[in-house]
């Protein structure tokens, strides 16, 4: 399923609201729908930076809840939550923990709530 271009554009301007660099990292991403995460991912390849959304969760999202989803995947690329967790022995409980974290700097620092 291809990301509609007129949400792309929408949601590029409209984290600017929050931090311009949220705004400019989505701008480069690669979002994409897939059904192999059950919610949200990031996944970096080389330079590029993709983002994926199941269809399903997707939907059921208000848009503020998908810029808060675009901004959490994007604090963990900022936060070097992927070279953190590849070496990680219990995976879950650190992916539980980073989230965590993400989430709370988005609503302490980053007008979310």
């Amino acid at each position: 399923m291809i990301f509609p271009s007129s949400e792309f554009l929408e949601l590029t301007s409209s984290l600017e609201e929050h931090y311009s660099i949220f705004s400019l990292l989505w701008r480069f991403g690669k979002p994409q729908f897939t059904e192999t995460v059950p919610t949200a991912a990031m996944k970096i390849v080389g330079t590029e930076i993709y983002f994926l959304f199941n269809p399903n969760y997707w939907k059921t999202r208000s848009f503020i809840q998908k810029k808060f989803l675009i901004c959490h995947e994007l604090l963990h690329i900022f936060l070097g939550h992927h070279i953190r967790i590849k070496n990680c022995l219990k995976k879950e409980l650190a992916n539980y923990t980073m989230d965590y974290v993400a989430n709370q700097i988005l609503i302490d620092s980053f007008s979310f709530i």
